[in-house]
């Protein structure tokens, strides 16, 4: 979960009813829940 207005609140573990309650109701631009991620392939080392 990321919070914008707390980097600490933003490491914490959420309960879902936490999530879903708080969540926008009017959220614009796909919200209220985006998923951000890579299709690239990561290779680790040895």
């Amino acid at each position: 979960m990321s919070d914008p207005a707390s980097y600490t609140k933003s490491g914490e573990e959420w309960d879902l009813s936490v999530v879903m309650e708080e969540a926008a109701k009017a959220a614009t631009a796909g919200g209220p829940f985006w998923a951000i991620g890579s299709n690239n392939k990561i290779e680790l080392g040895d």
